[in-house]
């Protein structure tokens, strides 16, 4: 496409293209923390069984993936498609790596999450809830990614349906890590028990 017919960079161009930006740039910095967090694993959990430590690099290979598809589409936004005021409007892939690749990412971390905590307090309805709203985000999250790739296009995205399925998507997995986080707490801290050792991992 011809430079010379790009329309008019709006006086508001940042308040269009900054966040998209700044999210970029916290995705590679919290993609750097990953990695380590994953190294630190590998250094000091080696004697992890085998299936858990394939979810643990099998989820840093996912979230690599992600990462290089948000980069891709930030690339063709700011770089090869500099100055073309359309590209920022534009979803690229980000209908898949954002709200469908995450959502999948939600799913086996609660669900591992889920399992943790019925080991450590031999009780289903607790991991249940939390493997329930798992399921809801997951839906919620295909559904949005669904709506984002229909539309192809920022302006015309958050309508009523898009909210909606956003909403359940951010909601449910929002309300696991509560579930998740509540639960940890409690069993592991005031609920001893021989269980609780989360088998020495």
């Amino acid at each position: 496409m011809d430079p010379a017919s790009y329309p008019p960079v709006p006086p508001d161009v940042a308040r269009i293209a900054g966040p998209l930006i700044i999210g970029y740039l916290f995705n590679w910095g919290l993609f750097g923390v990953l990695c380590m967090q994953v190294f630190l694993y590998y250094l000091c959990v080696s004697k992890d069984p085998l299936p858990i430590q394939a979810i643990v690099y099998s989820l840093c290979i996912f979230q690599a993936a992600q990462t290089f598809l948000l980069t891709q589409s930030a690339f063709n936004t700011f770089a090869s498609g500099f100055g073309n005021v359309n590209l920022i409007h534009d979803m690229h892939h980000l209908w898949f790596s954002i709200p469908i690749m995450t959502s999948a990412i939600t799913l086996f971390v609660q669900i591992f999450f889920a399992y943790r905590i019925f080991t450590i307090s031999r009780r289903k309805l607790i991991p249940a809830v939390i493997a329930l709203l798992a399921a809801v985000q997951l839906g919620g999250g295909f559904a949005t990614g669904i709506f984002a790739k229909r539309t192809e296009s920022f302006t015309r995205f958050m309508g009523r349906t898009e909210n909606i399925t956003a909403g359940i998507w951010h909601g449910a997995g929002a309300l696991g890590d509560i579930f998740i986080c509540s639960s940890m707490l409690y069993y592991v801290r005031f609920y001893p028990s021989p269980q609780n050792s989360l088998h020495n991992s």
